[in-house]
């Protein structure tokens, strides 16, 4: 009874310093001017829904914060690398599943409007099912990031998986489930 009582008070007292780290994190966090904030969502998406992504991507780099998203066939990536081209490509950083050779027409012609935007591609995973190769990227997004901003359905399972794994790294989440 006494060393269960002794590893519980460890484990609070543990759980309390994690705590006191992660508000002091967030303080520095919420306190500083620049953050690295990801952006990813769904690929079907409504205009209005595109609209709004492009509106908020392009304030968050206005007010100098690094926007990070991943290519995509349309919907919420793209509308937020168009939003962040707009307002300033300076710092828009886009991590691609694989190569830019395998993305899109429309989003190859949108990276050429600005040389500034930091592009990371993954030529290894090609290989990978196109699936693993996303829920790979958003992992990598997330662990570079100190937000995370994200638009999904409810039965969007990779995208779901970005979410938990940024609850795994305590991250900042705001999730719009457009259902």
């Amino acid at each position: 009874m006494t060393a269960n009582f002794i590893q519980s008070e460890k484990n609070l007292k543990e759980q309390n310093e994690l705590s006191l780290e992660n508000l002091l994190s967030e303080f520095q966090l919420i306190s500083s001017a620049q953050k690295r904030i990801a952006l990813i969502g769904t690929q079907n998406i409504s205009i209005t829904h595109q609209q709004v992504v492009e509106i908020i991507s392009g304030k968050l780099v206005e007010n100098r914060n690094t926007l990070i998203t991943s290519g995509g066939l349309g919907g919420v990536n793209l509308a937020a690398i168009r939003g962040a081209v707009q307002a300033n490509p300076k710092y828009l950083e886009i991590v691609l599943p694989t190569t830019l050779e395998q993305q899109p027409k429309e989003f190859r012609e949108l990276l050429k409007k600005s040389a500034e935007i930091e592009l990371v591609e993954y030529p290894e995973r090609k290989k990978l099912d196109y699936t693993k190769a996303c829920e790979t990227c958003y992992k990598d997004i997330v662990e570079s990031a100190h937000q995370l901003i994200c638009f999904l359905y409810k039965d969007s399972k990779t995208l779901k998986k970005a979410i938990e794994h940024a609850k795994l790294k305590r991250k900042i989440i705001t999730d719009f489930y457009l259902d």
